[in-house]
């Protein structure tokens, strides 16, 4: 069983377990469509070591498969099957475009939401704030070399998507898009136009 499936089932236990006790979420939101890249280059990644990935991202047979496999819809429905369906919490009732952050309670449930792109230290003070202790976000430890060509391989995967400009269009007119990020179309579509070298 994957570990994110045992962790939601551990985590459903104890919810139904105390149903009383107050319970708190962090959750972030993410632009689904480095999302969807992100969650597509997480795949890829356990096909090998960094150099069998330097070869792979080259090769179609591998990255098409890839991308075949992902639900690209995911980004777009996730709050309302994980949040509105299964803890009566309708993250679209509160704003979270203006600050990049927002909180709401109802009933047992807390929830923090957080724009991913925040800096580390908004995102201390906020969780920090809401925890009730101190919580520092960062990255240790990392390898700058392995971290530089692991970003090399990112990029090449990332212009094996199969994405559209209508795809990129459709996106920026999503409800999740406008309610939690509030984009501008024409800057959102060039901005990834332009990373995905799209035509």
């Amino acid at each position: 069983m994957a570990r994110h499936i045992k962790d939601g089932y551990q985590a459903r236990s104890l919810l139904e377990a105390e149903p009383d006790r107050p319970v708190k979420i962090i959750t972030l939101v993410r632009d689904p469509i480095e999302r969807n890249i992100s969650a597509g280059f997480a795949r890829f990644r356990r096909k090998g070591e960094l150099d069998e990935l330097s070869r792979f991202v080259t090769d179609p047979v591998v990255t098409d498969q890839i991308w075949k496999r992902l639900d690209m819809s995911l980004p777009f429905h996730w709050l309302d099957v994980e949040f509105r369906d299964a803890l009566g919490i309708d993250l679209y009732q509160v704003d979270v475009a203006s600050a990049g952050y927002a909180q709401m309670e109802v009933g047992r449930v807390n929830a923090l939401i957080l724009h991913s792109t925040l800096p580390d230290e908004v995102k201390s003070m906020r969780l920090s704030h809401f925890m009730g202790r101190d919580c520092a976000v960062g990255r240790t430890g990392k390898d700058t070399n392995q971290e530089g060509d692991l970003q090399n391989i990112y990029r090449a995967f990332e212009l094996t998507s199969p994405l559209t400009i209508a795809d990129l269009s459709e996106a920026a007119d999503s409800r999740f898009m406008q309610h939690f990020f509030a984009v501008d179309k024409d800057e959102y579509i060039f901005k990834w136009k332009t990373r995905l070298n799209l035509a």
